[in-house]
């Protein structure tokens, strides 16, 4: 592809050596080393949480199990999510013992709402047969925490958000949120994810039981765990990736920016994801009026840019999920077949985005109007 989806950038190697050699000095590999935990320690001040509220894990997908693990419901309820999601999210519930459960989604926002889980909850029993909610962040949106706090106020069921692609963009709260380090995200660690609230107990007593086999300090597995640490080495990697962020967020702003100008006036085209510039995404969300999101795709992959809708189909249409309970996905359903994830990395030049924006200009323009050049879809 002339123009790439993504083009990953991690730190150089020589970003990372000091903290190899740091490694050597020490001789501790994994296991909660030094490195890890004065990582931990540097994600909770910029976060500004207490240390103990920030656990780092190998990936987000064991950061959502492990905290579903650390709620502690019954193995079999339901963790009810949105259909539009990454399969990850419902393979954490699995991993848990939960089964997923999927609402549809507000038809401005594409994300989870309160009231779009109430029907659901309704006809699976009400909230005694709810394990957890886990609302997910649309590739870094913000959304709505307040009215999750509430939701979880007012019901009891525990709330996991699934904040994968929000390092730069998301409101701490007492409602545990995971942040992946994966390297198509802004702030990459090549793997990694973060579990980070403003509650330090469920930090500190439970979920690094639930990375470490759920072992407690009289090594007793006292929650069924699993093993989802990261090791020096991540961390190693994760230190030099914050040692630079600074100078990589304003790269990413420009790219941004740049973005939100050009698709400002494009008729029937909008940023699903909401980037303005002012913060770092790690990509960009399209969504047209019509449904023809895969005609655009391979025309654009003809002329040499390479596009993806990069959670796919709805979670719903994965035969690994084919024995969940499914709501109401009237918006879901319509919408997956809009959504389009634009190239976009540090170093995308303004000549690029433009290309990019004005090819999407004409093909979601009258001349392509008709639902005839997609004849797969459904309006």
């Amino acid at each position: 592809m002339r123009i790439p989806l993504r083009l990953a950038l991690l730190p150089p190697a020589d970003a990372i050596a000091p903290y190899l050699a740091e490694i050597d000095r020490n001789r501790w590999y994994s296991n909660q080393g030094p490195l890890l935990r004065s990582l931990e320690a540097r994600m909770a001040e910029r976060f500004g949480v207490e240390t103990e509220a920030v656990t780092i894990t190998a990936n987000a997908t064991a950061g959502l199990t492990a905290v579903l693990r650390a709620f502690d419901r019954q193995e079999g309820r339901a963790c009810v999510m949105p259909a539009l999601t990454f399969t990850a999210s419902p393979l954490a519930a699995r991993a848990a013992g939960m089964r997923p459960a999927f609402a549809d989604v507000d038809p401005k926002t594409l994300m989870l709402t309160p009231e779009s889980v109430a029907t659901l909850i309704e006809s699976l029993g009400g909230p005694s047969e709810i394990g957890a909610v886990m609302p997910v962040s649309l590739y870094g949106a913000p959304l709505d925490v307040a009215a999750w706090e509430a939701f979880h106020t007012r019901t009891g069921i525990p709330v996991v958000i699934d904040a994968a692609w929000c390092f730069d963009h998301i409101e701490i709260c007492d409602l545990p949120c995971v942040i992946s380090f994966h390297a198509t995200k802004a702030f990459g660690a090549g793997e990694g994810g973060m579990v980070i609230s403003r509650n330090p107990t469920l930090g500190d007593r439970v979920l690094r039981g639930a990375t470490t086999f759920g072992l407690s300090a009289q090594r007793q597995s006292i929650i069924a765990g699993s093993n989802g640490k990261m090791s020096e080495y991540g961390a190693a990697v994760g230190h030099a990736a914050l040692d630079i962020w600074p100078q990589r967020r304003p790269a990413i702003l420009q790219v941004a920016r740049a973005y939100a100008d050009a698709l400002a006036d494009v008729p029937g085209v909008h940023i699903a994801n909401d980037v303005d510039g002012s913060w770092a995404p790690g990509t960009i969300l399209v969504r047209f009026d019509e449904a023809k999101s895969d005609y655009i795709s391979s025309v654009m992959t003809q002329r040499g840019i390479e596009t993806r809708h990069w959670w796919g189909n709805l979670c719903t249409d994965h035969p690994a999920h084919a024995d969940s309970t499914v709501g109401d996905l009237t918006v879901s359903r319509d919408v997956v077949h809009r959504l389009i994830n634009l190239p976009f990395f540090d170093d995308l030049e303004t000549d690029e985005i433009n290309e990019v924006v004005s090819l999407i200009r004409e093909l979601s323009g009258p001349k392509y109007a008709s639902s005839e050049i997609n004849p797969g879809a459904t309006n």
